[in-house]
């Protein structure tokens, strides 16, 4: 009899354990899981520029409203230098910085014609400057810059630094000569260069 007591109770025993395993091994596998999620939103920021000479207000020109510049170039004689301005402004919501990066013409120059010799026998200088302001600049004939022979040359200027919704402005003095020893093939020549800003690399 004692025996058999004994028999059942290790029996017990081991189904008790086996339960407790069987518990344990549930109670892993149903642990709580949870997530936690975030998002955000992202808009990109815009650069433009806006320009003008003595004649307007800032606007965007492009290549079919260029800005002309105002200072009545035609016709010009051997000696004779004029200068004209234009100034810049950023537009937007993030700074940017404005350069004089090309030029072109209006009408194809046929080489060997007039319009070549003028096109070459001409200078011009350059001078580039940051203002807080945008007032009239004092921009002339003897306003000192970078100069290069040739309208379809350009000079090596450093970009300038525009901030963001017009708070500073670029102010750009071109001073076109026509040399006093200019080739008589110039003579009945007619250039329409056009001057771009853009903004730096």
């Amino acid at each position: 009899m004692t025996n058999r007591s004994t028999t059942l109770d290790r029996a017990r025993a081991v189904l008790v354990l086996c339960g407790l395993a069987g518990v344990g091994a549930l109670v892993t596998s149903a642990s709580w899981t949870g997530a936690q999620l975030s998002t955000a939103e992202f808009s990109a920021g815009s650069f433009s520029l806006v320009s003008r000479t003595d004649t307007g207000e800032f606007r965007s020109h492009d290549e079919r409203d260029a800005v002309v510049l105002a200072w009545q170039a035609a016709p010009m004689f051997p000696g004779e230098t004029r200068a004209a301005w234009i100034q810049v402004q950023g537009a937007g919501s993030v700074d940017g910085s404005v350069q004089l990066t090309d030029v072109a013409f209006n009408d194809p120059i046929a080489a060997g014609s007039n319009d070549e010799a003028l096109r070459d026998a001409m200078t011009l200088r350059v001078a580039a400057w940051s203002d807080a302001e945008a007032g009239d600049p004092v921009c002339d004939e003897t306003t000192a810059g970078e100069e290069v022979g040739g309208l379809n040359s350009l000079p090596a200027l450093t970009p300038i630094a525009l901030e963001r919704q017009g708070a500073n402005t670029a102010t750009y003095c071109l001073v076109v000569s026509l040399p006093a020893d200019a080739p008589a093939a110039a003579q009945g020549g007619m250039i329409a260069p056009v001057w771009v800003f853009g903004t730096a690399a």
